[in-house]
């Protein structure tokens, strides 16, 4: 006899055919390589459920209410028989707050759009980077000979915001956060940094060139990347949404969900606003994603496979790391504890070419004619 409740189970590669539940309440459940065929939910109530590469045949829904539900890569699989028509569903989660709640996703134009196309790249130049600095933001701002970065790094107890010459990679200045916070994404807003945290749900503001706290703030998701479009903070949570957020409230006042073509992008992470668009990392990939703001499209992508030799090496050293010099027009990549720093320049990828630099030495257009491809 199938017990009514189930408390903390975990599924692996599990397989039901023909399988009836019936006032089943599931709690913290995770199911990983599940195959559902013929499968009937009556009256299913689902919290906190997590599901990974779930594949749905010939799947009906009655009365289904979802609390707190998280889909990465979700398949609904149609080519073996007709999905039976959802009676009653309901979606439900807890509001996150009354600004955010009412801060819908603005309606993009229906788009049939095909993916975006890829651009490689072309290393300009090289710099040494702190090898054990876990980036999770990077701003570029003028000074010293050839420039410096604001950099924000994460992990539990080494979380910090530098100050970081470009020409030698020395940390010039430094505030290491209190072991509680898992430091993230940083931006520049005017004489103000602004610096998130990972799952505690509270920012900080600083005075840039003190690094003296000014401010602290909250905000109901986690912080993963953070940007600006010289009006509104831009903010990821590592799903496939951008938050548009108030600089002086920290309210969210608008948000996108980030596609390509009909596909949502999931795991957004460090953010750059570029000449009208937002590049974005995306995690565990060696790609950047440029999104247009207004549509939540993304226009191309950028393959930086084979950049940095660390990342074959250590699972955790993936890319991430955005910084854009507008008036030098020179783009800069970096990555979670990589010992170099790339100045980069994007170009096109020919069918018979590789993104890999030393085998594309095409010229590259400049970022100014990138910025609409």
């Amino acid at each position: 006899m199938l017990p009514s409740k189930l408390h903390n189970l975990r599924l692996h590669n599990v397989k039901l055919r023909n399988f009836g539940l019936r006032n089943l309440r599931l709690h913290n459940l995770r199911l990983h390589n599940f195959g559902l065929h013929n499968f009937g939910l009556h009256n299913l109530r689902l919290r906190n459920f997590g599901l990974h590469n779930f594949g749905l045949r010939n799947f009906g829904l009655h009365n289904f209410q979802l609390n707190s539900l998280r889909l990465p890569s979700l398949m609904v699989l149609v080519g073996l028989g007709t999905i039976a028509t959802a009676c009653g569903i309901s979606v439900s989660a807890p509001p996150l707050n009354a600004t955010l709640a009412q801060a819908s996703p603005t309606p993009a134009p229906t788009s049939m759009a095909s993916p975006a196309p890829t651009y490689g790249y072309r290393v300009i130049a090289t710099y040494p980077h702190d090898p054990q600095a876990f980036t999770q933001g990077l701003v570029f701002y003028p000074g010293g000979t050839e420039g410096q970065f604001y950099e924000g790094t994460g992990l539990w107890g080494r979380s910090s915001l530098r100050r970081v010459d470009l020409a030698t990679g020395q940390v010039l200045q430094k505030r290491p956060l209190d072991s509680r916070y898992f430091g993230e994404g940083v931006t520049l807003w005017g004489d103000r940094l602004v610096q998130l945290t990972w799952q505690s749900q509270i920012g900080f503001v600083y005075d840039r060139a003190t690094f003296r706290p000014l401010q602290q703030f909250s905000y109901p998701m986690e912080g993963w990347g953070l940007t600006h479009d010289g009006e509104r903070l831009i903010l990821s949570d590592g799903s496939d949404r951008l938050y548009f957020l108030d600089p002086q409230t920290f309210q969210v006042v608008d948000t996108r969900s980030v596609r390509d073509g009909s596909t949502p992008i999931v795991h957004l992470n460090e953010l750059e606003y570029i000449q009208g668009e937002v590049w974005a990392n995306v995690w565990l990939e060696d790609r950047i994603a440029r999104i247009d703001p207004q549509t939540g499209q993304v226009r191309s992508w950028v393959d930086l496979t084979g950049l940095e030799p660390t990342r074959q090496s250590n699972p955790d050293a993936v890319l991430n790391g955005i910084a854009y010099d507008p008036q030098g027009d020179r783009l800069f990549v970096t990555g979670k504890l990589w010992p170099r720093l790339y100045q980069i320049e994007i170009q096109e990828i020919s069918p018979s070419s590789s993104p890999n630099p030393s085998l594309s030495d095409s010229p590259s257009p400049s970022l100014g004619e990138r910025a609409g491809g």
